[in-house]
């Protein structure tokens, strides 16, 4: 589950720079499967100006800071539920 390839990790946060966007919705929540702590790592970071909502691919495993990372998270039911309606 944890991703520790430098490379990924790079291009996910040199994409966030380069588009500049104002909402991200990261489905399988990079950052947590990164073992991020916070919007920062790698010298790069998600700016606290950007709503960054999580579907999260594994909710048994949690830990009350990506609840500080991420404006909103959804589990997977909850997101199948939405995108029905």
């Amino acid at each position: 589950m944890v991703l520790t390839n430098r490379s990924a990790i790079y291009i996910y946060f040199d994409l966030i720079k380069q588009l500049e966007p104002k909402r991200i919705l990261d489905i399988g929540m990079f950052l947590k499967r990164t073992g991020s702590v916070s919007r920062k790592m790698m010298a790069r970071q998600v700016p606290e100006s950007v709503i960054l909502d999580g579907i999260d691919f594994f909710p048994e495993m949690n830990f009350p800071v990506w609840n500080n990372i991420y404006n909103r998270v959804l589990d997977l039911e909850s997101w199948k539920f939405l995108i029905k309606k």
